[in-house]
């Protein structure tokens, strides 16, 4: 049951990018991920 395509699943589950993202979008949201030193911390993505 895809809900979207093409998608894209980040942060567990917690993310979800439908259709058509731009690399910007993906990128920013990846590198927010990254930054994040803490585990379990709140980010803005």
């Amino acid at each position: 049951m895809v809900q979207g395509s093409p998608k894209f699943v980040l942060n567990e589950g917690r993310q979800k990018l439908n259709g058509n993202v731009g690399y910007a979008v993906i990128e920013a949201n990846i590198n927010e991920l990254l930054r994040s030193p803490i585990a379990g911390a709140a980010n803005w993505c």
